[in-house]
């Protein structure tokens, strides 16, 4: 069985399964949000296969259409991988890396990793070089066995390994340092509209990290992938424009991106949000709204907002 694992844009709910059943990622096809409400009754309705368990697993998971709901999430999944789907597995890895509808087992997450591994699903290979990045659970912390397993999802076609591959070519992580063949993997990622992948080459670009700093080039590509709901690049987007960085300085569009990661509940825009709302940038100035954003970041441990909170309280 092949997988397809391409980011791609879809209008309808018949296009979203249509994709699924031709073997898309789940989370790799975008609906307009408001289609979002409706793709779980539109999935029920349809005949019971694993396709159908698999793309009802992640609505319960996401709540789509239906309120979130993990442990059906992870029995939606278990019974897509009994009727022999292996994108399952994976899935029911990732239940029991994150604890999704059961408790947290990293020894039987990367047991399901190795299964649908086994089975050619490229993204469990970039799941278990991350148990190897990091060092997960009992797995020792080794780039070069990392790396080895971020190659095989790249070979398999996964794009996010591609920004995975990336990394460790920048930052000398199992593999030796080298910036053009980093920038070359951003960029395959990015030609598979891998959002990680259009992020990281807006922030090589927006830094200097193994190219010359191109501010309008940063902006090109955090804009691509804003246009595809990651929030991370939003939030580069509002500082962008708050500072006036490859673009005109512009408050009103600043506190828009800003706004947007929010409501896509990235926390990393909740302090900017509230300074937005304390002083007036972009936006009428609201200290109780302000106040919000600034206690809903300081909650996460931001010593920046709980500073602003001790001076406007």
């Amino acid at each position: 069985m092949t997988y397809n694992y391409q980011e791609i844009k879809v209008d309808s709910h018949e296009e979203f399964y249509h994709l699924i059943k031709e073997n898309y990622i789940f989370p790799y096809i975008s609906l307009p949000k408001k289609l979002y409400k409706e793709l779980y009754s539109y999935i029920l309705n349809q005949e019971d296969n694993f396709y159908k368990d698999y793309a009802l697993g992640y609505c319960y998971r996401e709540g789509y259409g239906i309120r979130k709901n993990h442990k059906l999430a992870y029995e939606s999944f278990l019974k897509a991988s009994e009727k022999g789907y292996p994108l399952a597995l994976d899935c029911l890895a990732f239940c029991y890396e994150f604890g999704y509808g059961v408790k947290v087992d990293l020894d039987k997450a990367l047991s399901y990793y190795f299964k649908a591994a086994k089975e050619g699903v490229a993204l469990a290979y970039s799941s278990i070089g991350l148990f190897y990045y990091y060092g997960f659970g009992d797995v020792p912390v080794d780039y070069k066995e990392a790396y080895g397993y971020f190659l095989k999802a790249a070979q398999l076609g996964e794009p996010y390994a591609y920004n995975l591959l990336g990394d460790c070519y920048l930052y000398g992580d199992g593999i030796e340092e080298d910036d053009l063949e980093a920038i070359a993997c951003y960029e395959k990622g990015a030609s598979l509209n891998n959002v990680e992948c259009l992020n990281s080459l807006g922030e090589c670009y927006l830094f200097g990290d193994g190219v010359a700093i191109d501010y309008q080039k940063a902006i090109e590509y955090f804009m691509k992938a804003s246009q595809l709901n990651f929030t991370k690049s939003m939030i580069h987007l509002g500082k962008c424009y708050m500072d006036g960085l490859g673009v005109k300085k512009n408050l009103k569009d600043a506190f828009y991106w800003y706004k947007k990661a929010a409501k896509f509940k990235d926390s990393d825009a909740y302090f900017p949000l509230g300074e937005c709302y304390e002083c007036g940038y972009g936006v009428k100035k609201d200290i109780s709204l302000a106040i919000k954003y600034y206690e809903m970041a300081s909650s996460l441990g931001n010593q920046e907002a709980i500073d602003r909170l001790e001076k406007l309280k």
